[in-house]
Parts: structure tokens; sequence; C-alpha cells
């Protein structure tokens, strides 16, 4: 099984470098979709075994081999579900912005949005709202961001420590990056939109840390939490970054 591990692992370094020449909603969506698959397939492979022989029955560590399962289950679980719905939330936004712009491609969005500024063909700030509040709640669920990182905390309890390092380095870091680069170069026209969600899910997830980083028991939920907190360091900057 170590086979299939760093396999997973290799294909996952090899694919998601890729996300950052895409130049089109689809192709970004098959990109994230295909990363988000071998991220599933690492941690189906990353599964804790444990030899249930006499010696181990005969100690008091009965309890301890039931708990791991479970929680591997858990991880299993929640990262299908979360996994599903935000493909379906980014799907959606990906329908929206073809409906209303014909395309989905980020210079055209560019140029039409700037056309429709001057000309006003869509002067209803609801048409935005709908598209972009489908494709940030489907990224935050996609990545465990703050507000939406709850189920994360289990996700990460039921994991071994070298794919948790994994998970919170490379993968994090590659996709909050791109992230970050795509609301602030190129869909930096919704530079509006972006500062109110993001203060208000600033302020939501700043709330949700304080209540609850000093009830922390497990090192891993340590791990989680920290993530969670560069990530709201991370809105604060986009949100200054708009102001300037």
């Amino acid at each position: 099984h170590s086979v299939d591990f760093f396999f997973a692992l290799i294909n996952l370094a090899s694919f998601m470098p890729i996300i950052f020449s895409c130049n089109t909603f689809f192709t970004f969506l098959f990109v994230i979709e295909l990363v988000s698959v071998l991220l599933f397939y690492k941690f189906v492979v990353s599964k804790v075994f444990f030899k249930n022989n006499n010696d181990l029955l005969e100690n008091k560590k009965k309890k301890f081999i039931k708990l791991i399962p479970r929680q591997y289950l858990s991880v299993l679980f929640f990262q299908f579900w979360s996994n599903f719905f935000s493909t379906v939330l980014i799907f959606m936004a990906v329908i929206i912005f073809f409906a209303i712009f014909g395309t989905t491609e980020w210079v055209s969005l560019r140029f039409l949005f700037l056309i429709n500024t001057n000309v006003g063909y869509i002067d209803n700030h609801v048409y935005y709202i709908f598209i972009l509040i489908p494709l940030l709640i489907g990224i935050f669920f996609k990545l465990g961001m703050s507000p939406l990182h709850l189920y994360k905390i289990e996700v990460y309890k039921g994991l071994p420590f070298i794919t948790v390092f994994f998970y919170t380095t490379y993968f994090f870091f590659s996709f909050v990056t791109f992230f970050s680069y795509l609301i602030m170069i190129l869909l930096d026209f919704f530079n509006w939109y972006w500062v109110l969600f993001l203060s208000i899910f600033f302020v939501i997830g700043a709330v949700i840390m304080v209540c609850l980083l000093f009830d922390v028991q497990y090192v891993k939920a340590f791990f989680a939490y920290s993530t969670v907190i560069n990530v709201l360091l991370i809105f604060l900057i986009v949100i200054l970054y708009f102001n300037n």
C-alpha cells in the first residue's frame, strides 16, 4: 500500500501546478476535480492498519483499535460529501457565468464585464451575487476554508501525520495561492463583491476560531486550526489589497 500512497502523492504533485495554466472556468473545474479525486484516493490508501492479535486484545488497547477505523471512515465520509457538494456549487457558478456572459474565459469575462459597466446592460447586482456566492462557497467547501472548515477537524484526526503534512503544506498552499490569484488578478473586476464576502467570512471565521481554539485536545486538530488561522490572515491581506 505504500506504493499506492506514493503513486497518489506523485500524481498530486504533478497535476496541481496545472491549475495555474487554466484559462477558462471549465478547465479550472476539470483540474480541480481531477486533483480532488486523486486526493480522495490518497486518503483511501492512507489507512492505518492494525494487527488484531491476541497480545493487543489482552491489554488495554482494544478501545484504541476500535477508535481509529471509525476516524478513518469519518475521513472518507466527510471528504466525499464535501467534494460532491462543492463540485455542484462550482459547476452551478460556471453555468451561470456561461448563461450571462456566453463564455468562461478569464480575458473575455473581464472584457464583457467592463463593457457592461459602461453600457449598463445588466445593472442588477443580484446577477453577480448569484454567480459569486456558489463559487465562493464551493471553493471554501473544497478546501475547507473558514468558516466552512469544521468538517476538516474530523478529516485531520483520521489521517496519518505524513498525509496531514502534505495536505497542510503543498496541497493547501497551492490552492490557496491560486484562490488569491483568482480573485486578485483573474476576477479582480468583482473587487467590491470580494471585499464584501471576504469581510463577512473573515468576521464569522474569527468568531468561530476564538470560540474553539482553546478547546483543542489533539495535535492534528491543532494543525487544522493553524491552517484556518493562516487562511483568515490571507483574507485580511486580500481585503486590504482591494481597499488600497
